[in-house]
């Protein structure tokens, strides 16, 4: 009984512990600079960039949250934050005088990132997204265009639309590596079980036979 109790309960911790290390290194764990963009603006230090002329910076002027009050009155007191493009907003990323955040859609910054993964998404959704096609008044051809944008949609010609315009889906590049590298440091722990389950077996072994000389004595 106490073999295989022994025996099972080594198993089972063993099982347990190559269970857990595979998870570790299967998962990446980012952790992020912060959670909203109220702590961006005062507990980790971050400016806010968007591009000029949309309507974040209007909204931003008359939001009732205090971070993208903060975010509007950062915006006015340093101009240079505002940017004509997408493209000047992802190069603002990379300074090294400051760390800046860009705020905008998903869609432009990612048609522009093109599949970059050492970018990251942070904090929750500001804005609604929203997609409108203007029509001219009392147009006569508005019953046609929506009744062709529907089928264009539904027959899968936006998607196609869409791959000859922003490329086949390109993986991402940010890291050379997706899951850390296998290393002893990281294994050590399991010899480190088999080492000591051996020397506790051998000094039971001692025990037994030194309890079995006194008994024959």
């Amino acid at each position: 009984m106490v073999f295989f109790s022994f025996w099972i309960g080594s198993v089972l911790l063993y099982y347990s512990y190559t269970a857990r290390l595979t998870s570790q290194l299967a998962v990446v764990y980012t952790a992020q600079p912060f959670a909203t963009l109220t702590g961006a603006l005062t507990k980790a230090g971050y400016s806010v960039s968007t591009r000029k002329g949309t309507s974040y910076v209007t909204e931003m002027m008359t939001a009732r949250d205090e971070g993208m009050r903060l975010a509007y009155h950062q915006l006015t007191r340093d101009p240079t934050l505002l940017v004509d493009t997408v493209r000047e907003g992802v190069t603002l990323l990379h300074s090294t005088k400051r760390k800046v955040l860009f705020l905008l859609d998903v869609n432009s910054v990612n048609y522009e990132l093109q599949g970059n993964c050492s970018y990251m998404w942070v904090g929750p959704e500001y804005f609604k997204e929203y997609v409108h096609l203007g029509y001219q008044k009392d147009l006569p051809f508005a019953r046609a265009l929506s009744r062709n944008i529907i089928q264009a949609a539904h027959f899968g010609i936006v998607q196609k639309l869409q791959k000859k315009w922003w490329g086949r889906e390109k993986q991402c590049r940010g890291s050379s590596a997706t899951f850390p590298q296998l290393s002893l440091s990281k294994t050590v722990t399991a010899f480190a079980v088999l080492i000591s389950g051996a020397i506790l077996a051998l000094l039971l072994l001692a025990v037994e036979i030194l309890f079995a000389s006194c008994r024959t004595r």
